[in-house]
């Protein structure tokens, strides 16, 4: 038997995740939340005033360092593995590709509930969330992924934001889905469906502003008059 460390438990599942290998993902982290600390929290600051935080990937963490040698100038940072809340996000990823949104979303907000502030886990509750038809709750949690971590520019915010320009745009609200759609394009401009959006609402507005200015009316045609008979026709015999 071959006992791995959580974080290549991680990393394992992550690989076949990536390959659609969901059954073969499921084992593993399910056998790494099974050892879950007690209380497990992504960030915690230890009684020395240093930090541990568990980041999901490299790219977090060369995101974060910046951020917080200007906000924690004299706290180190120790980035520790794994992450639970990462676990968590890939399993309900996996019981929603099989088909069970019940599940899926217990272990969304389990995730959640260790890491409250992940754009991804905030967006995918939000989609899920719209699917559901719960547009208004849908459209709270992705402003929540728009705005999480100023410190870092995510994939995952420009997905949230054309998710609430969806909502925006079915809603009427046009000049506000294009600001989101806009914005969008800053973190991905090759985005097809924002432009095909952007595309839409530019119709819609100049269709709006047609239907509002006055269209000039034709002339209206000269009123037939019926010509009366002359005076002397009127006593003219019949012709038989």
């Amino acid at each position: 038997m071959v006992v791995r460390e959580p974080q290549s438990l991680l990393q394992l599942a992550e690989d076949r995740f990536a390959q659609q290998q969901y059954a073969e993902a499921r084992e593993p982290l399910e056998q790494l939340l099974s050892d879950l600390p007690h209380k497990w929290r992504s960030s915690v600051q230890t009684p020395s005033l240093s930090w541990e935080i568990a980041f999901w990937d490299e790219a977090e963490l060369k995101a974060f360092l910046p951020f917080a040698e200007e906000k924690f100038p004299h706290q180190p940072i120790k980035a520790v593995y794994p992450s639970y809340s990462k676990a968590c996000y890939l399993l309900a990823r996996i019981a929603h590709v099989e088909g069970k949104a019940e599940e899926a979303m217990k272990y969304l907000d389990w995730s959640l509930n260790m890491e409250p502030d992940h754009p991804a886990i905030l967006t995918q509750k939000a989609s899920w969330l719209q699917l559901e038809q719960d547009h208004q709750q849908a459209y709270q949690y992705y402003v929540k992924a728009i705005h999480a971590r100023s410190w870092m520019k995510s994939p995952h915010q420009a997905t949230a934001m054309r998710g609430a320009g969806e909502l925006l745009f079915h809603g009427g609200k046009y000049a506000a889905s294009s600001i989101m759609f806009k914005k969008s394009l800053e973190l991905e401009p090759a985005n097809r469906l924002a432009r095909k959006r952007l595309a839409e609402i530019l119709d819609i507005r100049r269709e709006q502003k047609k239907a509002l200015t006055p269209q000039p009316q034709p002339p209206k045609p000269a009123a037939k008059t019926t010509a009366k008979p002359r005076w002397w026709e009127r006593y003219q015999p019949n012709k038989k």
